[in-house]
């Protein structure tokens, strides 16, 4: 309040979203009469730089959603002294943004402990990074995990118990309240951060970036390096390290190598997912699983559930997976294109055939404004998505010669699909939603980081969706399963540092 201005600098690598809320900032300042001119030729404050600094805990937790403060209570219970870092102004990470949803099993209710485990290591789709002690230990710990939510960190878990059928029945709690700023999420962060604000043995600390694992003569991780927003450094020396950083997916860097097809995608992570804990573990010789995020594709300001019989083209205006495919095939092959563009080409029969009113309407609406962009010849649509229109009309023809057989290309059923004749046809650009990206360090079932030759590395822990590599996949598995997941591989991981 001492500081209003609109003098502030822009966020590195979003100048156009920094100016255009700056921009947005001073128009409302001038509709409610102020100058927004003086605001903009302000003097920035000047901070106060502390000096630099070094100092000491048992076990240094880095970053804050579930898993960071999960294993924070949980270190702090055993009678360790933390200091949890986080490099962002607010805590709660991704966590703080999701849904609020935390799955766990019922002795009561068809979804068991082996009923848990078993569906994380089918969306795992049985993978080679597939820890199945680790996800057994999850499973085990759902209901304790629950009282520990409820009479440790003094969340409120009378929510309603809902079940879903998903591959078994699923039993997660649902808040009824809403959180405009943070999302359910952040109903189960809050009374975290107030507990261990109050606990004497627990220093959290903003706006402090870890930036490097420090290592002793013998391999083991003994603290970390870190610097704060003024720029000073924080040296911190420490019996264990917990990296509970999230994933990678907003880091620009990684994306290009791990998944070029998502550089255009729609992040529904933290913005802090820059993927700090994998270059902090790889630095001191971490196994590192990598792996693609999870997630759902979708169709930007089109809230519409569409048919399956679509045909899904590049950039090139090619074919290039089994429309009908799982997930985890869909984006693998949209991760593998050169930018991720892709489009649904529809005729008017398939889109609109399975479409309620309500739907129906949206999508004329949307044809009408320009989101579904429509022509009556396929040469004249190919033109509209900037693809070569002799291309596009050899891909649906070639779709077409597959119509009531099999797809000899990518092997999709199409017995009962019709040939794309009638126009108009529709195009629509799809966008892939990310909630998470899982690629990580090898852990083993106590959340010890495992080196290159498979071994422990002394006093470094992960945990949360920084470790969800070794038990799942990039399927979305939703349901609470994430936080469920985060919540007790925090409670892993403290309780072995603890023991140290």
């Amino acid at each position: 309040m001492q500081n209003q201005s609109l003098n502030v600098d822009l966020a590195s690598g979003a100048t156009i979203s920094s100016n255009a809320v700056i921009t947005a900032v001073g128009e409302a300042v001038k509709q409610a009469g102020g100058d927004a001119e003086a605001l903009k030729s302000k003097a920035k404050p000047n901070l106060e730089i502390q000096p630099d600094e070094q100092t000491e805990a048992d076990i240094v937790v880095v970053g804050s959603g579930l898993a960071g403060v999960s294993a924070a209570l949980e270190a702090a219970n055993q009678g360790k002294s933390v200091l949890l870092v986080e490099k962002m102004e607010a805590y709660g990470g991704s966590s703080a943004q999701s849904g609020g949803a935390v799955c766990y099993t019922l002795e009561d209710s068809d979804f068991t402990e082996q009923d848990y485990a078993e569906w994380l290591i089918q969306m795992g789709h049985d993978g080679e990074n597939i820890n199945e002690e680790l996800v057994r230990k999850i499973a085990s710990m759902t209901g304790d995990s629950l009282e520990f939510l409820r009479d440790q960190a003094g969340v409120d878990i009378s929510f309603p118990v809902r079940e879903t059928l998903a591959h078994n029945t699923v039993s997660y709690l649902v808040s009824t309240k809403k959180s405009v700023v943070l999302g359910a999420g952040g109903l189960i962060i809050e009374p975290f951060i107030e507990k261990l604000t109050a606990m004497n043995n627990v220093t959290l600390l903003n706006r402090t970036k870890a930036e490097s694992l420090i290592v002793n003569d013998t391999g083991a991780v003994c603290g970390i390096q870190a610097v704060r927003a003024d720029g000073s450094s924080l040296t911190v020396k420490a019996d264990s390290v917990i990296l509970a950083t999230g994933g990678w997916d907003r880091n620009s860097e990684l994306t290009e190598k791990l998944a070029p097809g998502f550089v255009n995608s729609v992040h529904l992570t933290g913005t802090g997912n820059t993927g700090d804990g994998i270059l902090m573990a790889e630095a001191i010789g971490a196994a590192i699983n990598e792996q693609l995020p999870a997630c759902v594709d979708g169709f930007m300001g089109l809230p519409v559930t569409l048919t399956s019989d679509f045909i899904l083209v590049n950039q090139q205006g090619e074919r290039f997976v089994n429309e009908s495919a799982v997930n985890i095939e869909v984006f693998n092959a949209i991760a593998r294109q050169e930018s991720g563009i892709h489009y649904y080409i529809y005729d008017a029969n398939e889109l609109f055939e399975f479409v309620n009113t309500t739907d129906r309407a949206a999508l004329e609406a949307a044809a009408e404004a320009g989101t579904v962009l429509s022509a009556d010849a396929i040469e004249e649509l190919a033109e509209q998505i900037k693809v070569d229109p002799s291309t596009l009309r050899a891909t649906v023809d070639r779709y077409n010669s597959f119509a009531g057989t099999q797809d000899s290309d990518f092997g999709k059923d199409m017995t009962n699909v019709q040939p794309f004749e009638n126009g108009p046809f529709y195009a629509m650009s799809g966008v892939p939603y990310i909630m998470t990206a899982y690629g990580g360090p090898v852990v083993d079932e106590e959340c010890h980081v495992l080196n290159q030759e498979g071994h422990i590395i002394s006093g470094l822990y992960v945990a949360g969706e920084l470790a969800a590599s070794n038990w799942t996949g990039q399927d979305s598995i939703g349901h609470g399963m994430s936080l469920q997941d985060a919540l007790s591989t925090g409670r892993i991981a403290a309780l072995s540092a603890s023991r140290k």
